[in-house]
């Protein structure tokens, strides 16, 4: 136990001889008590910056000046720092550093002291300029008053900052070490005015040179950073230029946010020279929006190609609606799920991942049929968040564009024909065809007026545009679907009630609100019910041949969407079994698929009528679609 006392203090002893010698330069603590403080300020001189013990006559000499106060602290210290035998020495950077800290601040630094001054001695600053700022500090202003001389100050000669942001040019934008002749002009250039400091940057940061070194977004970050700041990119800012340079925004326009910062005013202040301006190319802010919509709605970015088009159509001041309507509703988004559209949607057009929340309630609209995916994009195009994000990047936001294939018109043909064509049903909207033999089928249900009050008073009373029917049990999911959408029970039948030929066939003697809502939400439910049943997977089926087009194409798919959609199989009865077996069979011996059968196959009334006034649909089309 003994022993042990005294190794600790012995090792204690020890430690504390070590750190005075360290500090005395290596000067006996016997003599250092000998020196008043002036002359132990001296002695570190010797002792640290020379590495060798004063001669009586240079201590002397030296602690008088200080003493009548001929010299300040920083003035004396400068005359050793630079004087030939110190330079003699050859000391590397580091071990300048180190002789700074330990004889001005009388302290060993800690590795990150060591790092930060390496780190300005590698950006350019003279060694002049490194002393100035260690004896213009605090610290040494303490040891100075410890010591009873003035501090004084150091100024280091005119234009040698120029020289560190001229020798950070090619050190850090350009990543080697400046050649002789390049770095006295530059230099020469800053120190005089004639090149500003964001004409000097501009030139090596978009120099040939560094162009074909094809850096990373990445690594043009740190580039910038390094050059324009003195600094490596904070984590916040990093990631931000690195978002908006992977979409596509131009470099030159990161590089006039930094010029036009205040933290480089203040740097090219503290150095000595001209800021400067600079104005980038217009468009760049476009070029992110179009980017930021192509990996929203699409989940890749536009090629070069695209982006060139698109940029160029938005600043000639195309409208950003089409441009999101044009890929969300693409071949591309046809087949994906209401989640995914709405996940697409949201990325598109809002710029920002839909929460959990949303997707499920967006999504659920979809699903119930309380909206379309083109209506859920109309509103999604009229918010504040997309306005604002039109504003930001200087596109013009303008309107939801109308689908494709719709028409114009008034009456209740071109309100059923645009309402199909938005609710965009497994592509329909694409096919003009599909969407008249659709309407066709509705004609011959409700009429060539398609009333939504239409009924049926004997055959099962059939009700509305679908005509649908008690067996089995549709015509109470269509009410109840009705109800549920808000439509007014005793309002609805009302009209239904003052139902007679001549009023049917001026569908604008119905209220007119009431009448279009009911539209509407019969048309949602028609949807509805395809989405929902069992005769969803022949929905598959409903294609055509490149030979049906036309009259053709619309007669033809008349039959098949009669077969299919007008009697889906809710609440199947074992007769329903049997019509299904029926109707799968059709579809295998139909020309469709692939067949040679015909679907008239299947026994149901009036496929002529329907055929007759799909054509009548069609031709509609051709003489109002937009």
């Amino acid at each position: 136990m003994l022993m042990n006392r005294l190794f600790r203090t012995t090792i204690s002893v020890l430690l504390m001889i070590m750190i005075a010698l360290s500090l005395t330069g290596g000067l006996s603590t016997a003599r250092a008590e000998k020196l008043d403080p002036i002359e132990q300020f001296v002695e570190r001189m010797y002792n640290i910056v020379l590495n060798r013990d004063s001669e009586e006559q240079g201590l002397n000499h030296w602690s008088e000046i200080l003493r009548s106060r001929r010299m300040t602290g920083a003035q004396v210290a400068h005359a050793f720092f630079f004087c030939p035998e110190f330079k003699a020495r050859g000391l590397g950077d580091r071990d300048f550093i180190l002789t700074l800290y330990k004889t001005l601040m009388e302290r060993v630094p800690a590795e990150w002291e060591i790092q930060h001054w390496l780190h300005h001695i590698w950006l350019g600053w003279p060694l002049d300029n490194v002393f100035s700022a260690f004896v213009h500090s605090a610290e040494f202003g303490l040891r100075c008053r410890d010591a009873g001389i003035t501090q004084g100050t150091y100024i280091p000669p005119s234009g040698g900052m120029a020289r560190v942001f001229a020798t950070r040019l090619y050190r850090t934008a350009l990543g080697r070490e400046p050649d002789a002749r390049g770095l006295d002009s530059w230099h020469n250039l800053l120190r005089t005015g004639s090149v500003t400091g964001a004409s000097a940057a501009f030139s090596f940061l978009f120099s040939q040179e560094l162009r074909s070194q094809n850096i990373s977004n990445t690594e043009f970050i740190r580039r910038i950073y390094l050059t324009m700041m003195g600094r490596e990119p904070d984590p916040e800012g990093r990631e931000h230029f690195l978002r908006l340079l992977n979409a596509n925004w131009p470099r030159e326009d990161m590089f006039a946010s930094f010029v036009a910062s205040l933290e480089f005013e203040g740097i090219c202040n503290e150095l000595g020279f001209v800021r400067g301006t600079y104005t980038a190319p217009p468009g760049g802010m476009v070029r992110v929006f179009v980017t930021n919509v192509y990996n929203g709605a699409l989940n890749r970015g536009p090629t070069d190609t695209e982006l060139n088009e698109w940029q160029a159509s938005l600043m000639r001041g195309s409208e950003a609606a089409v441009l999101a309507y044009e890929l969300l509703f693409s071949n591309d988004n046809r087949s994906i799920n209401d989640d995914e559209f709405v996940r697409r949607l949201s990325r598109a057009v809002l710029g920002r991942a839909a929460t959990a929340a949303e997707v499920t309630n967006w999504s659920g609209q979809l699903r119930s049929g309380a909206t379309t995916r083109y209506n859920l994009f109309v509103n999604f195009v009229n918010s504040a968040e997309f306005g604002r994000l039109c504003t930001d990047h200087g596109v013009t936001r303008g309107t939801a564009p109308q689908p494709i294939n719709t028409v114009y018109g008034t009456g209740n043909m071109h309100k059923v024909w645009n309402m199909i064509v938005t609710a965009d049903f497994r592509g329909i909207s694409d096919r003009p065809e599909h969407v008249a033999g659709i309407v066709g089928n509705l004609m011959s249900e409700a009429g060539p007026s398609l009333c939504p009050f239409q009924i049926q008073v004997s055959n099962h009373a059939g009700l509305g545009l679908m005509q649908w029917t008690g067996r089995p049990g549709r015509r109470t999911d269509f009410e109840n679907y009705m109800w549920s959408r808000g439509i007014s029970e005793e309002a609805f039948y009302t009209e239904v009630r003052r139902h007679d030929t001549w009023y049917c066939n001026n569908p604008a003697m119905h209220p007119v609100e009431l009448h279009d809502r009911v539209l509407q939400v019969q048309i949602d439910f028609m949807f509805h019910e395809l989405r929902n049943t069992w005769e969803r997977q022949y929905m598959g089926f409903i294609d055509f041949p490149t030979d049906r087009t036309g009259v053709a194409g619309a007669r033809a798919y008349a039959e098949l969407f009669c077969s299919l959609a007008l009697r889906p199989g809710v609440g199947r009865t074992d007769n329903d079994a049997i019509r299904d077996l029926g109707v799968q069979t059709a579809l295998m011996a139909s020309p469709f698929v692939g067949g040679s059968g015909r679907l008239d196959r299947i026994s149901y009334s009036g496929l002529a009528v329907r055929r007759d006034r799909a054509e009548t649909a069609y031709l509609y089309f051709i003489n109002n679609h937009r």
